[in-house]
């Protein structure tokens, strides 16, 4: 009789807790505040009000030598009047236990730090004012909902959970894999290597806690109107989610493996308005098909759950299987640079993404390199065939046989033979005229990360390859891997809810590559906390991972470097990525450090800028990123005359050819009015690059010269192979082409320069078994100053 009567009155008996619902959800928030606020090292040091030190118990009050905190103690009797207003007319009973959970936490809370206990107060004070009103305003809410007689469709109901899912998906699972998925290798450490799907699993069970959980718990405690708005609003949400990810803020940069773009990134008003546009129109379309067409809504939704779970499951799958193929790769031996005494060395370092333009202001700065670089040629006016080093390496390492448009040309030839072929042709026609022959780091041998260093067993030669990743095991002594680990578990969804945001807030999301971790860069114990932080254009706290490994190998090159007393010629080649990787160094002697502050020296120093390049000059004080960049190059130089300089004192200075060179420039670099405001354009089109991407390091050692001259001829990077072949090999041969090595002046083809957002080797559609690059813009450049726009001509877009 008692259930029958509590199904006509469509009762409960679990009903009594819905007092306590309020509460019970509150308790994971105060865990949460309780535990961020307990251990905030921001909070070490700073002051607010009366309040010395928000970081310890605040003592206001001394008594000899014993300090009295005052804010546990306001907050307790805030709380003893709270339960006095809230328990007017109960029982005593129920006063006794208001009253002592009251003295509880002043127990609890006593000696925590000030900033806990104050903020604990202030939420105090507003949940005392948010009661009074509640109780004010609460029958009237009360009353109304009695006579709602709304009844909640079961579609609309559906459509909520499966929106809830599907933001799950999309935001903790697709948007994560599919940065990972791009290089997997980025986010393997070699000497600990550990799957990268860690990652993605730990993002999808945060969103899962967000969308799933709590969307789900709130959504059931509001009535009928309440549910039908948040199920419109949620489905509003995962289109527009959606539509930011798919559609806007595609073309940020490189990101890095710390998901730190490497230039700062912004949208135009334009872009702005129409985000905001697009999205409103979609929120309108979704709010009436809920309404009038709900079983519409629940099949679009179910679709794109659907879809989005194939993604995942592929892109999952992918770095699995990358994961296993590396860790199964990873061969630790260490690696060597041979010299000989007597006989003749070449050495070609690539020096990835270093400006030609730098290279004047940097040896001005430091009047040093000008001597440790005596016996260089310095050509300003060189000339890249790519703005990436997917598109442009090939020509560096094999001549003019691999420019862009000649690889696309060639449809018998996949990308990735395309790429071994190139990386090869050096090595084996020197071992064929009897040099030791080492290679380091080949850039995407093999089209993987790490490379591939099978593709330079050739039979009947003996060609030495390493790869430097992972050698260096004392970069994990300062507790890199681990930190990594907590950096990316927390920013993997903080950077999935950036993408899927609209643009007009994706840069105070981004923070920096912060993504609003407040104790980003504070250190207790640690020498170095990564990643490096901006604190201002010439200072910052931190250190960047890739950019510390990079360094080191750049200035551990003497370690590596073995001289032998022998007449044995000898060729290498190494790729240095230190100039790729920015981060602020500490002027004036470019070294990295925990905390760097150039503030001052900048200030003193701010005419070393006033270079002009064809009449245009450069301003990185504008842009963090850009003093990151300034610095990473000047300290590659400064490590590099300190490796020269161990060459003089070995004696093999004089008998060794250098080249150092690079395979592209830095794109995107938002310098005000330099070169990428100078954009490449015709009357049709518009192209997306800027010049100085195709300015690239070009610097020549040969044996026995001095000096350090300047040539301001127009070259391009795919000299270096004439260069490093000029008088040691008779007229020299590309063994896969049967063309002859020709310098530019030899060189009758055109001149045309490709650029495209295809960066990755591991894009779907135009990986290494591609046999054409992703579409992109091919300029032909006719002239001979690399920064004429008269010279330049957008030929197509494709």
């Amino acid at each position: 009789m008692l259930q029958t009567f509590y199904e006509q009155n469509n009762y409960s008996p679990l009903f009594v807790l819905k007092g306590s619902v309020s509460l019970l959800l509150q308790i994971p928030f105060f865990m949460a505040a309780y535990n961020f606020l307990s251990h905030l090292q921001a909070l070490n040091g700073t002051s607010f009000g009366p309040i010395q030190d928000l970081g310890v118990p605040d003592k206001m009050i001394t008594l000899g030598t014993l300090g009295i905190n005052v804010l546990p103690i306001v907050m307790t009797l805030i709380n003893l009047i709270s339960g006095y207003i809230y328990t007017r007319g109960l029982p005593v009973k129920s006063k006794i236990q208001l009253y002592a959970m009251a003295l509880l936490f002043l127990v609890l809370l006593y000696n925590s730090p000030s900033g806990l206990a104050f903020y604990w107060t202030l939420n105090n004070v507003f949940s005392l004012l948010k009661n009074i009103v509640y109780k004010i305003i609460g029958e009237k809410i009360e009353n109304k909902q009695k006579k709602d007689k709304t009844v909640f469709p079961r579609s609309e109901k559906t459509v909520f959970v499966i929106c809830s899912v599907l933001l799950t998906v999309l935001i903790g699972l697709l948007i994560p894999s599919a940065v990972i998925k791009s290089s997997p290798s980025d986010f393997i450490n070699i000497i600990n290597p550990k799957s990268p799907n860690r990652y993605i699993i730990h993002s999808g069970l945060i969103a899962a806690g967000f969308f799933v959980v709590w969307c789900n718990v709130f959504f059931h405690l509001f009535d009928c109107r309440g549910k039908a708005l948040l199920s419109r609003l949620l489905m509003s949400a995962s289109v527009a989610a959606l539509i930011d990810y798919m559609f806007f803020g595609t073309e940020l940069g490189n990101l890095s493996s710390m998901l730190v773009y490497d230039v700062n990134f912004g949208f135009s008003i334009r872009n702005k308005i129409l985000n905001i546009l697009i999205l409103a129109i979609c929120i309108t379309v979704i709010f009436f098909m809920i309404k009038k067409v709900p079983r519409l809504a629940e099949g679009i939704v179910t679709v794109l759950l659907i879809a989005f779970s194939i993604m995942c499951a592929v892109n999952i799958y992918t770095i699995e299987t990358d994961y296993r193929r590396i860790r199964a790769s990873v061969v630790r031996n260490d690696y060597f640079l041979p010299l000989s005494s007597e006989g003749k060395n070449v050495m070609v370092f690539m020096v990835d993404m270093a400006p030609a333009y730098y290279v004047p202001i940097i040896f001005d700065e430091i009047p040093s390199l000008e001597e440790q670089f005596d016996g260089f040629v310095y050509y300003p006016n060189a000339l890249s065939f790519g703005a990436h080093t997917k598109h442009a390496s090939p020509a560096l390492f094999g001549g003019y046989d691999y420019t862009p448009q000649l690889i696309v040309a060639d449809e018998d030839k996949s990308l990735r033979q395309t790429q071994d072929e190139a990386l090869s042709v050096m090595p084996l026609i020197f071992a064929d005229n009897g040099f030791e022959v080492t290679v380091i780091d080949p850039p995407f041998a093999g089209y993987t990360e790490p490379p591939d260093l099978g593709v330079f067993d050739y039979p009947g030669y003996n060609i030495n390859a390493y790869c430097s990743d992972g050698r260096y095991d004392d970069i994990n002594d300062n507790g890199f891997d681990i930190q990594s680990d907590e950096v990316l578990f927390r920013n993997f969804f903080c950077y999935s809810v950036m993408k899927a945001s609209p643009i007009i807030i994706q840069n105070a999301e981004y923070d920096m590559g912060r993504y609003n971790n407040t104790d980003c860069g504070i250190i207790e114990d640690e020498d170095y906390t990564i990643p490096q932080v901006e604190l201002s254009p010439s200072s910052s706290e931190g250190v960047n991972q890739e950019s510390m490994v990079s360094y080191q190998v750049v200035s551990g090159l003497t370690d590596i470097t073995e001289v032998e007393n022998s007449d044995e010629n000898t060729f290498a080649y190494m790729v240095i990525n230190s100039a790729h990787e920015p981060m602020l160094y500490q002027a004036p002697d470019y070294v990295p450090r925990q905390y760097v502050d150039n503030t001052e020296y900048d200030v003193e120093h701010t005419d070393r800028f006033n270079y002009s390049i064809n009449g245009y000059s450069i301003n990185p004080h504008q842009s963090y990123n850009a003093m990151r960049f300034y610095t990473s190059n000047a300290a590659t130089y400064v490590a590099l005359g300190q490796y020269f300089d161990y060459l003089r004192e070995t004696g093999v200075w004089d008998n060794t050819r250098i080249i150092l060179v690079a395979d592209h420039s830095i794109p995107y670099m938002n310098f005000p009015d330099t070169f990428n405001n100078t954009y490449i354009t015709d009357m049709e089109h518009i192209g997306m690059s800027n010049l100085e991407s195709f300015n690239p390091l070009l610097m020549v050692k040969d044996f026995g010269a001095s000096g350090f001259d300047i040539n301001t001829d127009i070259v391009t990077n795919a000299d270096v192979p004439y260069l490093a072949l000029n008088g040691l090999v008779n007229d020299p041969v590309n063994p896969f082409t049967g063309n002859p090595i020709v310098s530019f002046n030899d060189y009758n083809g055109a001149m045309v320069v490709y650029d495209s957002y295809d960066v990755n080797i591991t894009d779907t559609d135009f990986d290494g078994d591609a046999t054409r690059f992703d579409y992109g813009y091919w300029y032909e450049f006719t002239g001979t100053q690399v920064f004429d726009t008269s010279s330049w001509r957008l030929i197509s877009y494709g």
